[in-house]
């Protein structure tokens, strides 16, 4: 439509005799206020000039353009942004729009527990922190007030660094929790550790081949403070054994990040957690060999139970096939069409950790988003089970050889984890939307789509 009444306009001012002068015209020539992380698609065309092509720039944020097309990704930082698009054929030719960016405010959810046995934690302090400074510190004392350790912060769009801290335990910082507006970031259940004057503990685990579920020897695990660290010190470095296994002795006590990394593999992190006079072991993590940039990969991995969770994707189908919908699962592993492979469930775990793993080798090229969910096989028929919540249980979503996201599943009862949509209607910038929605499915129970539901029906025995 938009195309039309642009060569609508082209014509009516040839009809009138105007100038053949090379003029550009930018599509919507208007744009309200959006919020930091928000895009806006903008299109332009060349007329008088048989160069249809533009150079697209701005004054700030993130620009994905091709040729006549370009989305613009708001910056963090607020303010007004201008975006120009110029002919190649007539540089003198040009369009510009003003985008007006706003911080917006948020959601941050977590829950804290006593790495030690588990118990909930009251009267936790937290501070956020970014370039502009920290938040007050801010504390629930009251158990009653509190029961289940849970925390939820209203914050302005933005990125910040998250200090927990409670008396006798040890602080704890939580590097890049990212704010948007009208949306809430669930982070991963934070464990914090007794402080016990200094002494030491030890822990391990298992890295596995997100792709088949084989086990991953000679990885190198390099150790840094914090939980979501990407820099800093290096405190100490570990390797796998041929089984995989990896351990990191005599550390003191606190909570960690691991990078893994092998040639041939995507390197992931994961958080390492360390409890005085203790070795903690089952801190597992999976590596993925990289995939084409046209790929995506969703990868599950949670603790030792429930032992069953399940990975579940819906897609839409290749136009060719009329419309509708595929979905992917352990009694349907891979969807294929006309002899290609669209997507398929690599690794289906059932004994507890994962790694479960399913990728889109082929966008299909259909009218509708892919949706990623998590259901708790192990619970199906419960109507109030809080074992998924409980369960530690993330999803890391790699496109190419990138992580793109990681989601923690959110702390609220439920059988049926919404992760994700994403939207490959224009596949040079696809549209990752976190869901976190929490709802109770039963064995006839099924993942949402777009105004209808998908039932898991007929399940096999597993």
């Amino acid at each position: 439509m938009r195309s039309f009444l642009f060569a609508l306009l082209v014509a009516l001012l040839v009809a009138c005799g105007a100038s053949p002068k090379t003029e550009v015209f930018m599509s919507p020539q208007t744009v309200g206020t959006i919020y930091s992380g928000f895009t806006v698609q903008l299109r332009a065309l060349v007329a008088y000039n048989q160069d249809r092509r533009v150079t697209w720039s701005s004054t700030g944020g993130q620009l994905v353009t091709t040729n006549t097309e370009a989305v613009f990704v708001a910056p963090e930082a607020p303010g007004t942004y201008t975006v120009t698009a110029t002919s190649v054929g007539d540089p003198s030719a040009r369009a510009s729009v003003s985008i007006v960016v706003e911080a917006g405010t948020g959601f941050v959810q977590t829950s804290v527990r006593n790495a030690a046995n588990g118990q909930a934690l009251s009267g936790v302090n937290f501070r956020y922190c970014n370039t502009q400074g920290c938040t007050p510190s801010t504390s629930v004392s009251n158990p009653s007030e509190n029961p289940v350790g849970d925390y939820s912060f209203q914050l302005a769009g933005g990125t910040y660094n998250l200090q927990v801290s409670r008396t006798g335990f040890l602080p704890v910082i939580i590097y890049g929790v990212t704010v948007r507006h009208e949306q809430t970031t669930f982070l991963e259940q934070i464990q914090l550790v007794e402080d016990q004057g200094g002494l030491t503990g030890s822990a391990g685990g298992q890295i596995t081949n997100a792709q088949d579920g084989t086990v991953v020897p000679d990885a190198l695990l390099e150790l840094r403070a914090g939980i979501n660290a990407t820099t800093g010190t290096v405190i100490a470095t570990a390797t796998t054994n041929l089984s995989g296994s990896y351990t990191f002795s005599n550390i003191p006590a606190g909570n960690y990040t691991a990078t893994v990394s092998k040639d041939g593999f995507t390197p992931n992190r994961f958080t390492v957690t360390v409890v005085g006079g203790q070795t903690l072991l089952n801190q597992n993590a999976s590596i993925s060999p990289p995939i084409a940039d046209r790929q995506w990969r969703f990868v599950l991995t949670w603790g030792q139970t429930p032992s069953d969770l399940d990975s579940h994707l819906t897609g839409p189908t290749p136009p060719s096939a009329g419309g509708g919908r595929f979905h992917t699962y352990y009694a349907a592993k891979e969807y294929s069409l006309s002899g290609i492979r669209y997507a398929n469930l690599d690794v289906d775990d059932v004994t507890s950790f994962g790694p479960e793993t399913t990728t889109i080798y082929e966008p299909t090229g259909g009218s509708g988003v892919y949706r990623f969910s998590v259901h708790d096989f192990s619970n199906k028929d419960s109507a109030n089970s809080n074992a998924m919540a409980a369960s530690g249980a993330q999803v890391r979503i790699f496109r190419g050889s990138t992580l793109v996201a990681t989601y923690s599943v959110p702390n609220r009862p439920g059988t049926l984890w919404t992760v994700a949509e994403l939207d490959l209607t224009n596949p040079s910038y696809p549209i990752l939307t976190p869901i976190n929605r929490m709802t109770f499915m039963s064995n006839s129970a099924g993942v949402q789509r777009i105004g209808e539901l998908e039932p898991f029906q007929n399940l096999p025995a597993k």
